[in-house]
């Protein structure tokens, strides 16, 4: 593979800044990382992707090296999607395909609701659409507390309680009796 150049740097967008990484040339592509993840998470299919698209990759609000901003202690889906059309915007994409995984795929749901005319194609992957869950009110605590441990800049403990909310209890106690004989 040819050496590539990346790009990065820190944008204007919606009232914080991003951190985004960018590669290659070609017809733009712009990757929405979920939990905690950050523009590294997409290295590597970057770098295959950069001979033939532009990639961009970044660091959602508050999140790595895209500074928490002043007084941020919650976020919405609708001010993430609003973040990467303001990203999209700022370093001037014309229409990409947004890929997002996980709870990227679901900002990347309400990007498409919000700003369907900014992006050619979304490819939506494994989105956490805890809404539309018969549980869901149940979850919303849960994926609040997860949150919150984000915007305090604690990615362990958000971690933490991720693990606890898709681990079924059951397979916990069971884990845990395996390894009491160990």
């Amino acid at each position: 593979m040819p050496t590539e150049t990346v790009r990065t740097g820190l944008v204007e967008a919606n009232g914080t800044q991003l951190y985004h990484e960018i590669r290659g040339d070609g017809p733009p592509i712009v990757c929405i990382t979920g939990a905690s993840g950050d523009a590294v998470a997409y290295q590597l299919m970057a770098e295959r992707l950069a001979d033939t698209y532009t990639v961009v990759s970044y660091d959602r609000r508050g999140n790595s090296r895209s500074p928490k901003p002043d007084g941020w202690t919650a976020t919405t889906i609708a001010e993430q999607a609003d973040d990467c059309a303001a990203l999209i915007e700022a370093v001037g994409l014309d229409r990409p395909v947004v890929f997002g995984n996980s709870s990227g795929g679901t900002i990347l749901v309400g990007l498409l609701e919000r700003h369907a005319d900014a992006l050619r194609g979304a490819i939506v992957h494994e989105p956490g659409l805890m809404t539309v869950a018969p549980s869901a009110a149940e979850l919303a605590p849960a994926f609040e507390g997860i949150v919150s441990a984000l915007a305090g800049g604690d990615r362990q403990a958000a971690w933490d309680k991720f693990g606890r909310l898709v681990t079924p209890r059951r397979r916990i106690r069971q884990v845990h009796r395996d390894h009491e004989h160990d």
